[in-house]
């Protein structure tokens, strides 16, 4: 996703370039023309242009209250990766499939604004090393093969004289995210957690310092669920918007493998991920109430039962 929005700067640069008749030339020569765009990328109305195709195709339902559409205040809350996400697969799909794909990117930039930097993480980065421990304390969204969520006393270490005396260990904010839908997993003393810009932390469930991230492909929908495998490896398994499965290295989060599960083209995966002697069992669902009457997108049959997924041997 960020190569697309620097690409799109690239064709912008260009064409400002022929249209201008050379205004934005350089001193120096210039290496590639992606780093033209970059270099220049200040000079470019992106945000103008963005904001009028806006203007044009997405104001009369986000602006007007009766549709009950996100404002345009509450889309500038997203992220450039969220809303093309939106715009190009998710549910905003039919209604953005007569822009290409400039347009979008251009309507993703106006939204989003100037991008969060990655500042923050280092800011709130760990100083010591987390401990050797490899307790499961939250494996998956269900506490346990029962789907019970159930914590007893012993291990949550709550019980009801001291209930009443808990208070805010710590506190973390996430740019650009407006919601969570990953529940996170626990394994020792580290919080792994997944946002809607296609962030993965390690995050020490103590101080609430940051340990390590990653980052896939566009917002990590699921739950983060933990495989232990029958050879004894651990995977951190999860699903992002865009219905591909990944499966990450607890200790380096490094992707050991993806693999995508889109049935139909509307097809999202909103539950979170089971796993079972080294099977996963994937709950595949799909939008396509969202775009019925719409001929651009046929759906042959309702997607109803979830799809298992055996584990690579690689793994």
């Amino acid at each position: 996703m960020k190569k697309f929005f620097v690409a799109l700067l690239a064709l912008l640069a260009c064409t400002a370039l022929l249209t201008a008749g050379g205004l934005l030339l350089m001193d120096s020569p210039m290496k590639t023309l992606e780093s033209f765009a970059i270099r220049h990328a200040d000079k470019l109305p992106l945000e103008y242009l963005g904001e009028k195709l806006f203007d044009t195709h997405c104001a009369s339902c986000h602006d007007n209250p009766a549709m009950h559409a996100p404002s345009r205040e509450a889309l500038s809350g997203f992220s450039k990766e969220t809303v093309m996400v939106a715009l190009e697969f998710g549910k905003m799909q039919p209604m953005a499939a007569h822009l290409n794909k400039q347009e979008r990117g251009l309507i993703a930039i106006y939204l989003a604004g100037t991008a969060a930097t990655d500042e923050w993480i280092a800011q709130h980065g760990c100083t010591a090393p987390a401990q050797e421990d490899t307790t499961e304390y939250v494996a998956n969204w269900g506490l346990g093969s029962h789907n019970q969520r159930f914590v007893p006393a012993d291990r949550a270490g709550i019980d009801r004289d001291n209930v009443g005396r808990l208070e805010l260990a710590w506190s973390l904010a996430f740019p650009k995210v407006t919601d969570m839908r990953s529940q996170p997993a626990i394994i020792g003393d580290t919080l792994y957690l997944g946002d809607k810009t296609g962030k993965l932390y390690a995050i020490d469930r103590r101080s609430g310092c940051i340990r390590a991230h990653t980052e896939v492909l566009s917002g990590i929908r699921s739950a983060i669920t933990v495989a232990t495998l029958n050879n004894g490896k651990k995977l951190l398994v999860f699903a992002d918007s865009m219905a591909s499965i990944f499966a990450v290295d607890p200790d380096s989060l490094e992707v050991v493998w993806q693999e995508a599960a889109r049935i139909y083209e509307t097809s999202v995966i909103t539950g979170s991920i089971s796993y079972h002697d080294d099977r996963l069992f994937i709950p595949v669902s799909s939008y396509e109430v969202a775009v019925s009457g719409l001929s651009l997108i046929h759906i042959s049959e309702p997607t109803r039962q979830p799809a298992t997924s055996r584990m690579p041997s690689s793994a």
